[in-house]
């Protein structure tokens, strides 16, 4: 799947493969998590196959890999580290352990809309949010 594999690690930076050394410790005691979100220039640029949500779950030499279509990707990273073999129909029991880690942790971190918080911001700070290009104006509609 290629998904946070070994082979999408080149050219980070020293902090965050620094992070991925210490993985080797923790990794039986410890859940690690990703997500990937659908980049739509990326689909529109290479297709529908891209058009989905992505997230992932790390779990001793296990990778469980799941997309919002309800597809799932399960790896055994020792065995199989270029995760080219996947194992999700053959090993449900470590899929349903998985999938129910992603979901609490997918429960934890749910994104919230702008509706679920009122934002107090002074007008100062609109006006630098604006110029900075992260708030549009009403005429950008």
């Amino acid at each position: 799947m290629g998904l946070l594999s070994g082979s999408v690690r080149q050219g980070i930076s020293p902090q965050v493969e620094k992070r991925f050394a210490s993985y080797g410790v923790h990794k039986h005691r410890t859940y690690h998590f990703a997500e990937l979100r659908e980049n739509t220039w990326f689909t529109a640029a290479y297709g529908p196959r891209f058009a989905r949500n992505l997230e992932a779950v790390f779990h001793g030499d296990w990778k469980l890999i799941r997309d919002d279509k309800g597809n799932r990707w399960l790896f055994d990273l020792a065995e199989d580290p270029l995760e080219q073999k996947n194992l999700a129909a053959a090993t449900p029991v470590v899929v349903d352990g998985l999938d129910r880690a992603l979901d609490g942790w997918a429960r934890a971190h749910e994104r919230m809309t702008s509706d679920d918080v009122p934002l107090d911001l002074s007008p100062d700070l609109i006006e630098r949010l604006q110029e900075l290009g992260y708030l549009g104006t009403l005429e950008d509609g």
